[in-house]
């Protein structure tokens, strides 16, 4: 949570843009991973790490993993999230995706 950066948007209607890589690899959006620029969203996604984290009390992406790359290769290539089978609240799973 150290983190901030000020985003501006140019004179275009364009949405702010940063290409910083910075943060903990298991909260990583995939947009920050592929280096495509990324804006406020990636906040929402490390959100719902967190939340998945709370509910299930495991990472959803790597957890078991120590090298960043490995972590960041699972995050790109995992299409669906998946939960525990003790998660029962469709609610809860609703809000995490």
């Amino acid at each position: 949570m150290g983190t901030a950066k000020f985003l501006t948007s140019n004179k275009r209607k364009d949405i702010a843009r940063t290409w910083t890589i910075i943060g903990s690899p298991q909260y990583m959006a995939p947009e920050i991973i592929e280096g495509h620029g990324y804006s406020f969203a990636v906040d929402i996604y490390s959100i719902g790490v967190c939340f998945y984290e709370f509910i299930c009390g495991f990472l959803p992406f790597g957890e078991e993993l120590e090298d960043p790359f490995e972590i960041y290769q699972v995050i790109i290539q995992t299409s669906e999230l998946a939960f525990p089978d003790y998660v029962k609240d469709e609610g809860a799973k609703s809000l995490i995706k």
